[in-house]
């Protein structure tokens, strides 16, 4: 029978840039969680977040690595805006 994963989350904010791009240093031990996935959301102008994307280690748009959690959000809409960043994590 199948065992469900308790998801630890964190989040963090940051901003595009005049690409749409994102990168962020998440600060997380990685010998002690492991990074399942991420949600991206963007600030309209108009102050309403807007989730626009997860992702998972099958996506190209957003990814991550021991250091940082990084993508581009490529509408022009959604550039040079703040954005946050929801990384779901598995304890090891």
């Amino acid at each position: 029978m199948p065992q469900a994963l308790e998801l630890v989350t964190f989040t963090f904010d940051t901003n595009t840039d005049g690409n749409g791009a994102f990168s962020i240093q998440h600060g997380l031990n990685m010998t002690v969680f492991r990074i399942r996935g991420i949600i991206a959301a963007v600030q309209h102008l108009n102050g309403n977040w807007h989730t626009l994307e997860s992702s998972n280690t099958v996506d190209n748009v957003f990814w991550w690595n021991d250091t940082d959690v990084r993508g581009e959000i490529l509408s022009p809409n959604f550039s040079s805006r703040p954005v946050r960043i929801t990384v779901l994590t598995v304890s090891i």
